[in-house]
């Protein structure tokens, strides 16, 4: 009902189905995003580095576990920096564990108990024997491998040494991977993660673990056997890179509102093993053209999050090099001493309408896996009425040229009938 001056103006039908199954508290379609502790620390508490042990230091992470909390309630699992081994014994073992996902520890939603289940070691290449050599490489991974190997997390969890990011130093990247294979100790247990298209991963980077790709448009058949030769390798994961139009859905802020859905939907397609996104703190942004405090945005003001406001085109509007609305910010501060005008003054972050969405996406991939289960043939026409071509589906217009693609997205931006489709897989669930 909704009132106004304490009459009713107007009610709202609401009809309530309770469905006969129950979505898993580990999702389908994993996921890992990246957040950044030095920009939570700028924004709430007006430092990137509080001293280690000092009262800020301290709020700083219970700050960054309400983003982990969050996190979870969207099925979603967080990524961060590099960690010594003192963080990961502390804050980092209540993540892992599911400790933190307790209603001791103020936590009440879906996944209560589970943990994080995915770790990133040295994120963006922050791993610090970077360029110590081989003997180096071993030490560390062996150490690595022995502190998940002596924890019982719980909940099985995914780890791996980022190697390094969007690098074509493939013949380094090749060797790193070749260490941590022919390790004689736990440490070649260690998987490696580089992102690097998945083609050029086969060819050039073979010992690579975990090729971590992005893309808008790709060679079809050369993307389509490197993919089949990652899934059916058991020593091996194809994970995904953020996202592009016509492949799969955007991060921006201003795509159809089905955009982020529309991935989870993909990664059951096409046996995606996880959904990387690369930032989701991202509130200063040095990699556009302002420095220092004039690269700090007013994200509750500012649409631009990434790259440079240069121009007004009579297309695309403001735009320069890079230029993105929303890229990298999917958690907006609660507090925010740094635009205090536009502060909540709440001590931990507030979900974007686009994390909301991909969380949508991801109990739809909930749903096919169990419909799959039940019936994969009449599973499989929604999909592919849904979804007809993702990805490299799409091909390209030029094989001399493969950089772009000219087509318009597959999928319908219409949710009613995304809703629709979710009905369709609940009556498949239960038999109908």
């Amino acid at each position: 009902m909704v009132s106004q001056a304490g009459a009713a103006v107007w009610r709202v039908p609401v009809v309530l189905t309770v469905r006969n199954f129950s979505l898993p508290d580990l999702p389908q379609a994993r996921t890992m995003l990246f957040y950044s502790q030095d920009n939570i620390n700028r924004r709430y508490l007006g430092q990137a580095e509080p001293e280690p042990g000092s009262a800020a230091y301290t709020q700083g992470l219970r700050i960054a576990d309400r983003h982990f909390q969050l996190a979870h309630r969207h099925k979603i699992s967080l990524i961060s920096e590099y960690n010594t081994f003192a963080e990961m014994n502390g804050q980092w073992l209540r993540r892992l564990n599911g400790r933190l996902f307790t209603a001791g520890e103020g936590y009440a939603g879906v996944g209560a108990g589970v943990g994080n289940n995915v770790y990133s070691i040295g994120t963006y290449s922050s791993w610090p024997w970077y360029g110590q050599g081989e003997a180096a490489m071993r030490t560390n991974t062996d150490a690595w491998v022995n502190w998940f190997e002596s924890h019982s997390l719980g909940t099985a969890t995914d780890y791996f040494l980022y190697l390094i990011d969007e690098s074509d130093e493939f013949a380094r990247t090749e060797r790193w991977a070749q260490w941590i294979n022919n390790n004689p100790g736990p440490g070649r247990r260690l998987m490696s993660l580089a992102t690097i298209s998945l083609p050029q991963a086969r060819a050039s980077v073979p010992s690579l673990d975990i090729p971590t790709s992005a893309m808008h448009c790709g060679p079809r058949e050369a993307w389509r056997t490197a993919a089949q030769a990652c899934i059916a390798a058991p020593d091996k994961r194809f994970y995904f890179y953020n996202g592009a139009r016509p492949a799969s859905g955007s991060f921006a802020t201003e795509d159809d509102g089905v955009a982020l859905r529309v991935n989870g939907w993909i990664q059951f397609k096409k046996g995606i093993d996880r959904w990387f996104y690369w930032e989701s703190t991202y509130y200063r942004n040095y990699q556009g053209c302002l420095s220092g405090d004039r690269a700090e945005t007013n994200v509750f003001q500012q649409a631009v999050t990434f790259g440079c406001d240069e121009r007004s085109d009579q297309s695309l509007g403001r735009t320069g090099w890079n230029y993105f609305n929303g890229d990298g910010v999917l958690f907006y501060p609660g507090t925010d001493v740094r635009f205090p005008g536009d502060s909540y003054r709440v001590r931990g972050p507030l979900a974007s309408l686009r994390l909301k969405h991909w969380r949508r996406g991801i109990q739809d991939a909930d749903y096919l896996a169990l419909a799959s289960a039940v019936n994969p043939a009449r599973t499989n026409v929604i999909v592919n009425r849904m979804i007809p071509r993702v990805l490299w589906e799409y091909g390209v217009s030029d094989p001399a040229d493969p950089t772009y693609v000219y087509t318009n997205i597959s999928w319908p931006i219409d949710p009613d009938r995304w809703e629709a489709a979710r009905r369709e897989l609940a009556d498949i669930i239960e038999g109908r």
